[in-house]
């Protein structure tokens, strides 16, 4: 398949996440069962590929073909997947709820919009108060941890005489600044921070270390190395931008202020008990190992809020799947609590979700409704076709010493990777159009002729307003 249409084939496949639905309009332009597509979010979505800007004239029989190879196959596997009852499975009912989740909390989702309505418009003294920073710039240092606790210790030793850069390599957590005193390599002017990171930073003295800030990335012990004067265009010519900046920094602080209260709202709660006895499991490396824990004891709930619970299992698991490298390391229980409000807000913002009601709201069951057929299309394309295939060594081996000459007489181990994912692929083709081929025998593909009609006029009618 070329370039070309290879983008087509993306472009239009996305049609079946965002219109695709099993009960929808009369103005269909073809429908598989009950998987149908809508005329109007072909149009909008074909006029933006290369094919209709290739294109001079449409035809019925053109529009037909594009739909024949992008569309009505991920129709028929949504078709046969709901006939399998693929959406009863378990895995995938715990992958759709998942999907639900992320659907909902998303930052551009229903929960966003129903949060985020305040006016944050900037005023003109707010606009000048910022403008008047922008004539300064610091060279920080800081020292980044998770736990009040523990940063309320460090700065009291940084009273006593403790050296910044010591403290900073041994207990902070932002590991590329650690190792070299905990300094930001480049100047931070103003706007450039978090809020209060900023205001703290910008009423320290030169050598001065402040008290412990929070921010949404923990508690930062901030040291002012330098500060100079830096240059800055006329107020005239940065005021919009400024008032930008601060309408989003505004919101922003909203945004964290509100997810900072979640944690209590939901009155978040960790078991003592178990606390403790995960931080006697924490292995070598790092990692969790669940094999101290008894079946019975890997069941029991060691985080609880309001509207659901973590398991001692479910922690693992979540706490042993983050890369190393951005693990926060489980020393104390004000570790493992730090960890926990870090990770947990997806879970709160979806109980908030849930609260609210969105997941009832129509709009959202509709856009449900049509990511739920298309990840049934993927589930039974990836059952059918995608897991039924295999090439075993041995077929990659004959292949190879019938066909030596195609790969430069190379030694077989060098290219039995390269061939096996080769003969996959052609393998995954021929069963895709084989179970494609039976499928249509069993769901019959029905096209609205008369839509195909409104829609190839349409497409010619915006072509010549285009070209005018």
């Amino acid at each position: 398949m070329n370039t070309q249409k290879l983008a087509l084939l993306i472009i239009l496949a996305g049609l079946l996440f965002l219109q695709c639905s099993r009960k929808s309009g009369s103005d269909y332009v073809v429908k598989v069962g009950d998987q149908r597509l809508d005329s109007e979010t072909f149009l909008v979505q074909y006029e933006r590929t290369r094919d209709f800007a290739r294109s001079k004239e449409f035809t019925v029989g053109q529009v037909r073909a594009v739909l024949e190879q992008t569309i009505v196959p991920m129709l028929l596997f949504q078709a046969e997947g709901y006939r399998l009852h693929l959406d009863q499975d378990s895995a995938f009912v715990a992958y759709l709820k998942d999907e639900k989740k992320r659907l909902l909390i998303t930052g551009d989702g229903p929960l966003y919009h129903s949060i985020v309505k305040g006016n944050f418009e900037a005023t003109d003294q707010e606009v000048q108060d910022f403008y008047d920073h922008l004539g300064v710039e610091l060279k920080v240092a800081h020292l980044l941890v998770k736990s009040q606790h523990l940063a309320d210790s460090l700065y009291q030793l940084l009273q006593d005489g403790a050296d910044f850069d010591a403290l900073t390599f041994q207990y902070s957590v932002d590991r590329s600044t650690a190792t070299r005193g905990g300094v930001i390599p480049r100047f931070i002017s103003w706007g450039n921070m978090a809020p209060a990171f900023q205001e703290a930073a910008f009423r320290l003295q030169e050598g001065e270390i402040s008290a412990p800030v929070k921010t949404p990335y923990g508690y930062h012990i901030i040291k002012l190395i330098q500060k100079q004067s830096r240059e800055r265009k006329p107020l005239a010519d940065l005021q919009e931008q400024i008032r930008r900046k601060i309408e989003q920094n505004k919101k922003n602080l909203f945004i964290e202020k509100y997810l900072m209260n979640l944690y209590d709202q939901y009155q978040v709660n960790l078991d003592e008990q178990l606390v403790h006895q995960l931080l006697r499991a924490v292995g070598p490396n790092g990692k969790l190992l669940e094999e101290r824990f008894s079946e019975q004891e890997l069941e029991k709930p060691l985080v609880t809020f309001e509207g659901g619970s973590w398991s001692v299992g479910e922690f693992i698991r979540r706490y042993d799947g983050i890369p190393p490298q951005s693990r926060i390391p489980l020393r104390t229980p004000e570790g493992v609590e730090d960890y926990v409000k870090m990770t947990i807000v997806p879970d709160l913002l979806y109980q908030e979700a849930l609260r609210r009601g969105l997941d009832k709201n129509d709009e959202f069951l509709k856009e449900f409704t049509r990511m739920k057929n298309s990840l049934v299309g993927r589930y039974c394309q990836n059952k059918l076709v995608t897991t039924a295939v295999a090439v075993s060594e041995q077929e990659a081996l004959d292949f190879y010493n019938q066909n030596k000459t195609r790969f430069g007489n190379r030694p077989a181990k060098e290219v039995m990777p390269l061939l096996q994912r080769m003969l996959r692929s052609n393998k995954m083709k021929q069963k895709r159009t084989e179970v494609l081929e039976a499928l249509r025998t069993r769901h019959p593909v029905e096209y609205n002729e008369q839509a195909l009609v409104q829609v190839v006029a349409r497409l010619n009618e915006d072509k010549v307003a285009l070209a005018n």
